[in-house]
C-alpha cells in the first residue's frame, strides 16, 4: 500500500505542467495604482503627490508615462517594461471638447501605437481632464488614472 501511494504521489508530480505566468497577469497582480507624466524631460507630475498639471498654451510638449505599483509600506516598483513586454497600448482622452491634441510618439513590437511617449500640442488657455487608460489587445482597460489639467496663458 505504501508503495502504490507512493507511486501516485510521483505521478502527479511528474505529471502535473509546469505554469507559466503571462505578463499580463503579473501586471494585474502587482496592480498599477501611480503614474508619473514627465514633461519635455524636465518635470515630473505623480499621480501619488498630485492629481493635476498645468502648461502653457499654443506650445507643443513631448510627455513620456510610466506606470508604477506604490505598496503600503512605501516600496515603488516600476512596471513599465510589463506593458511593452505584454504588448498593452497606453490611451489618452482629453474632455470636455478640449482643443488640445495628442499624438502617440512610440510603438509596440507589433507596430501600434505603444503610448508611453506622446506629444500634447495646446492652442488656447483652457482647463480639462485627461484620462490615461492601459489597454489590453481587446481594448478593455486594465487601469485608469484621471488627471485634471490646465492651459494657461504664458
Amino acid at each position: 500500500m505504501k508503495n502504490f501511494l507512493l507511486f501516485l504521489g510521483l505521478i502527479s508530480i511528474f505529471s502535473c505542467e509546469k505554469e507559466v505566468v503571462q505578463t499580463k497577469d503579473v501586471v494585474k497582480a502587482k496592480q498599477i495604482n501611480a503614474v508619473i507624466l514627465t514633461i519635455d524631460s524636465i518635470t515630473k507630475y505623480s499621480s501619488i503627490n498630485e492629481d493635476w498639471f498645468s502648461i502653457a498654451s499654443n506650445k507643443s510638449y513631448n510627455v513620456s508615462t510610466e506606470f508604477f505599483n506604490n505598496d503600503s509600506l512605501g516600496n515603488i516598483t516600476n512596471l513599465t517594461n510589463m506593458i511593452i513586454d505584454s504588448n498593452y497600448t497606453v490611451k489618452y482622452e482629453l474632455y470636455p471638447s478640449t482643443k488640445s491634441n495628442i499624438t502617440i510618439l512610440d510603438k509596440n513590437k507589433i507596430g501600434n501605437n505603444l503610448g508611453l511617449l506622446f506629444n500634447i500640442k495646446t492652442t488656447t488657455p483652457e482647463f480639462g481632464f485627461m484620462d490615461v487608460k492601459v489597454c489590453n489587445n481587446k481594448c478593455e482597460s486594465i487601469f485608469k488614472y484621471q488627471y485634471s489639467f490646465i492651459v494657461a496663458t504664458p
